[in-house]
């Protein structure tokens, strides 16, 4: 906990020292240090989002049926699938202690079947739309771009919008955690069967999936080589939760191994669209690109499309 708090306290020290100088941010320091003796540790522990106040752990379990702690048991299911064999094939994660599926489709184009395994991979999560089965029917247009550009595709449940209606007292953060542990299990399945290798999968996705493809790659900096983020939502209190989450997950597991990826080191694409862009996108992705940039330390490539809306 005091290694997440100290590498956090150090990303916002660089921000207010590159923004407002180094007297500001020093009386900064000493005014929240003060105040931060005055209160209980356990207060900082678990931060709040989408209004779940929590004050301790009690609180959080009875506040959501979110689980942070890494035992959180998720299984994937993959089937059988042979090596360098082309087709599409279903699979999912499930969630076994909250009764939770997210489903999957991976796609290996027969031009690349052979060379499978050394190729890129490209994690596609869809945008706002509910119905349950966009993963696999709506998306031949990143069929054709797999089939063009070489790569395996793995077309994966938007759980934010898939399972809003299902869980309505879940936050974003909580949503779009499924997804993220549902595709990251999922691919270490892949990767284990010698589907697939590490090294080059990178999560995408429009809107509400361009949050959830950036919430995947920085809860697992070991898994994901970046993200693409195409004209998408975002919402600061739920990314800082799954940054928490991801230092769970990841960094405390392997805090005393000195090959462990930071975030910083993801590559990582954000778009936008121009004057006919959604309003609240128009609103929220600056505020990502910020985010990704100053506060998590992203070298972070941005393109906007004046011509295009949402």
């Amino acid at each position: 906990m005091f290694m997440r708090i100290y590498r956090a306290f150090l990303n916002h020290c660089q921000f207010w020292v590159d923004t407002y100088g180094r007297r500001a941010v020093l009386y900064t320091v000493c005014v929240l240090w003060a105040l931060a003796s005055m209160v209980p540790v356990y207060q900082f522990a678990i931060p709040a989002s989408n209004g779940l106040h929590a004050q301790n752990m009690d609180d959080w379990e009875r506040a959501s049926l979110f689980h942070r702690d890494t035992t959180d048991p998720v299984v994937a299911e993959i089937g059988v699938i042979s090596p360098r064999t082309a087709g599409r094939f279903e699979v999912q994660a499930v969630f076994p202690r909250r009764n939770i599926s997210v489903r999957g489709l991976l796609v290996v184009p027969a031009g690349i079947a052979g060379e499978a395994p050394e190729r890129p991979v490209i994690v596609f999560l869809h945008g706002g739309e509910n119905n349950p089965e966009y993963y696999h029917s709506n998306i031949e247009f990143m069929v054709q771009r797999a089939t063009r550009y070489r790569f395996v595709l793995l077309s994966m449940q938007n759980y934010w919008a898939v399972g809003e209606r299902l869980h309505p007292d879940m936050s974003v953060a909580q949503l779009m955690y499924h997804s993220a542990r549902a595709a990251a299990a999922i691919l270490e399945e892949l990767i284990a069967g010698g589907i697939i290798q590490r090294g080059r999968i990178f999560s995408v996705g429009h809107s509400s999936g361009g949050f959830t493809a950036v919430a995947a790659a920085i809860m697992r900096p070991d898994l994901f080589d970046g993200f693409g983020a195409n004209k998408a939502n975002f919402y600061e209190a739920d990314l800082a939760e799954i940054v928490t989450v991801g230092e769970e997950l990841y960094y405390h597991r392997l805090r005393n191994d000195l090959s462990v990826r930071s975030v910083r080191i993801l590559r990582a694409t954000s778009t936008l669209g121009g004057a006919s862009e959604a309003e609240r996108v128009k609103h929220q992705t600056p505020h990502l690109r910020a985010y990704v940039q100053n506060i998590l330390g992203i070298d972070l490539k941005t393109r906007d499309y004046p011509s295009e809306g949402h």
